[in-house]
């Protein structure tokens, strides 16, 4: 579904995508990075989350 509504649009999507945008507009918007950590990206480990969070101004 992910993929099909990014070809529409003549992108390339991948459902990861959406999930790391929605952490990073959350991040970005004040969310604390332990509710980004463990509730939207539900890693275990805040560590996981620290190098994603410290990219954010990097394009993938």
């Amino acid at each position: 579904m992910v993929k099909k509504a990014g070809q529409l649009v003549g992108v390339e999507l991948k459902p990861h995508d959406l999930r790391r945008h929605a952490a990073s507009y959350a991040s970005r918007s004040g969310t604390p990075i332990e509710i980004v950590s463990k509730v939207i990206l539900r890693h275990a480990d805040l560590t996981t989350t620290q190098p994603a969070v410290s990219r954010q101004g990097q394009r993938y």
